[in-house]
């Protein structure tokens, strides 16, 4: 009869760690040096909800929370601006699929569109891109500024770390018009994206100057730097 004691013990902490409030968990788990926020915090850290929930000042609307033991992070579920699903942490995020539109990330880039991130793992170990995985795409592109859609031209490409640094090389080509766009991303959310363009349709042509780019020996150019989220 000498375990009622030690499996009562056991009994009631395993109690308390189910009853653990989801807001506890908010800090000690990382997401929220990631980048997590909500207006309220209700439920457990099994199964919670963020009301007015945002990643980096981006709707989530109200996301549907739960601890991720292996991960260590918490798993989240959104259908707000941003809409999907994966695992934050204070290092970055793991088995990321979501959409999002880029101008809400990003405004200042002569590109939009929507954003989508398939199966996307970062680890930013010490500031540093440590290693990553998943693709990037960008869908419904249309130039800035006097630009507008350019029908079924679509940009993906495989995330890779290098030199410390995310990069997103996203390409394709459509309706006469080639881009090519590299995105360079570091632990403060820091960016760097070069793009370049190319197009034989005068209306493009002339809604890349429209849109900050330069003419370059082989079609146009454009550099941009910034913060992810600022600006909005």
């Amino acid at each position: 009869m000498r375990w009622i004691a030690p499996a009562a013990s056991l009994t009631f902490v395993l109690a308390l760690l189910v009853l653990i409030p989801l807001r506890m968990a908010l800090g000690w788990s990382g997401a929220a040096q990631a980048g997590l926020s909500a207006r309220q915090a209700t439920g457990t850290i099994w199964s919670g909800r963020l009301a007015g929930a945002a990643y980096h000042g981006i709707s989530l609307g109200d996301a549907r929370v739960s601890l991720d033991i292996m991960g260590l992070g918490l798993r989240v579920a959104a259908d707000g601006e941003a809409r999907g699903r994966g695992t934050l942490r204070a290092s970055g995020v793991s088995h990321a699929t979501a959409a999002l539109p880029l101008a809400r990330l990003a405004p200042g880039l002569p590109l939009k569109g929507e954003l989508r991130v398939e199966d996307l793992s970062v680890d930013f170990g010490k500031g540093a891109c440590r290693k990553t995985r998943g693709r990037v795409a960008l869908q419904d592109v249309r130039l800035g500024g006097a630009g507008g859609p350019v029908p079924g031209l679509r940009l993906a490409g495989q995330a890779g770390c290098r030199e410390g640094r995310l990069v997103l090389p996203l390409t394709g080509e459509a309706s006469g018009v080639a881009v090519e766009s590299m995105a360079r991303l570091d632990g403060a959310g820091r960016y760097e994206v070069t793009t370049r363009l190319r197009a034989t349709d005068p209306v493009v042509t002339a809604a890349a100057g429209g849109a900050g780019f330069e003419r370059g020996l082989d079609g146009f150019i454009r550099t941009d730097k910034g913060t992810l989220g600022a600006g909005r």
